[in-house]
Order: structure tokens, then sequence, then C-alpha cells
């Protein structure tokens, strides 16, 4: 999607903003922030009367840097194309479902 100038510098601004609030609240280093995730950060465990734990999360979604995620290292093989096939990427022995 195609942004006007405006859009576009104001997005610049906030991913500065948050990458440069990471690195001094929480010293971690994003580097430029391209991609941002609204996340709903887990507040903690509950368990239920039946004995089972449960996530707690936030009701407030806040605004993170995929660099920051987790899942960043799984999700990069999707934005990386692989010009390889999925049997030469796969060790000898396993077989491709």
């Amino acid at each position: 999607m195609r942004h006007d100038s405006a859009a576009a510098a104001e997005w610049a601004t906030a991913g500065a903003k948050l990458g440069r609030e990471l690195l001094v609240k929480h010293g971690l280093d994003v580097g430029p922030v391209d991609i941002a995730l609204h996340v709903r950060p887990c507040e903690g465990l509950v368990r239920q009367l039946d004995g089972s734990v449960e996530k707690r999360f936030s009701k407030k979604a806040l605004l993170y840097p995929i660099q920051a995620c987790p899942c960043a290292s799984t999700l990069q093989p999707l934005f990386t194309p692989f010009s390889l096939s999925v049997k030469s990427r796969m060790p000898a022995r396993e077989v491709p479902l």
C-alpha cells in the first residue's frame, strides 16, 4: 500500500521513536524499524478451578518492532525468497510431507 509523504514521514518518526525508546528503557538495539506489530503482552498465569493454567494477556495492545519479537527468527524465511527446493533444504533422511 502506498502512502503519501506526510504519512510516510509520520511512520518514520514513530518507528525511530519506538527504536529509541526500546534502546533507552530496555537496552535493546533493534536498528531501523520497518515492520511493527500490535502485541498484547502476557501479564501472567492464572490457575483455573479445574487445575489447568491459563495465560492472562493485557487488554491494551502495544506497538513492538518485529525485531524485538521472539517470532522474528521464525518469520524471517517468509520474507526472504528461497531459490532452493524443499528437498535440498532438508536433511538427507527426512522426507517432506
